[in-house]
């Protein structure tokens, strides 16, 4: 196995950093993997808390990215895969802690297998699988890909707001990659559920989702 590259990206996570890069480093003890082995890339979407502040105290190893203007997580995902040395990228959400490393290298590492591969995440708020459809559908927040397929790929359309790793998925399947998606729950998210009518709404309000009026 080549270099790892975790690839972090965040807005404001001032609150949930410390947790996700934690359970990076139980992670990779656990695997037994040296600092040599890995990096960890994180991209700050132009935060205006103490995001910035809080790496630089307290995570010195990690290597920020950071964004200005309106960012989306298209871009932040494409800025940090540019960023990354790494062979293989392990693209994650800073409200995201990863609690089945094991499980998604074992399953990476597979003869054959050469594409992108996520796995189930468990919303901490109510507890409930965060919603995909049935099928190998990608979790943005949580994957893993070679960079040399991300970089085939193009890594994401940064003009998809909401979606784009829908879109992703897609197109590695058109361009004969693999969508894998295990059924074990590698990570808990600490966000509000997708399906919650205060996210649905402000989704609505911010143009990311639609509804249609009888």
């Amino acid at each position: 196995m080549g270099l790892l590259s975790f690839v972090i990206i965040g807005k404001n996570e001032e609150k949930n950093i410390a947790r996700c890069l934690g359970a990076i480093k139980k992670s990779v003890d656990q695997r037994g993997l040296p600092v040599s082995d890995y990096e960890i890339v994180y991209v700050d979407s132009d935060s205006t808390d103490n995001s910035l502040l809080l790496l630089s105290s307290s995570f010195p190893e990690v290597r920020v990215v950071s964004l200005k203007g309106k960012c989306n997580a298209a871009l932040g995902r494409n800025a940090g895969g540019a960023k990354a040395i790494g062979e293989i990228l392990i693209f994650l959400d800073a409200d995201i802690e990863l609690i089945g490393f094991n499980d998604l290298m074992d399953a990476f590492q597979h003869p054959g297998r050469e594409g992108i591969l996520t796995g189930e995440l468990t919303n901490v708020e109510n507890g409930e699988l965060v919603h995909r459809p049935s099928g190998p559908a990608l979790h943005g927040a949580t994957f893993v890909i070679h960079k040399k397929t991300w970089n085939r790929l193009g890594g994401m359309k940064t003009k998809y707001t909401t979606g784009e790793d829908y879109d992703l998925g897609l197109r590695a399947i058109e361009a004969g990659y693999t969508l894998t998606r295990i059924k074990k729950v590698v990570a808990l998210h600490y966000t509000i559920p997708y399906l919650d009518d205060k996210r649905l709404w402000k989704d609505v309000n911010n143009k990311k989702a639609f509804y249609f009026r009888s």
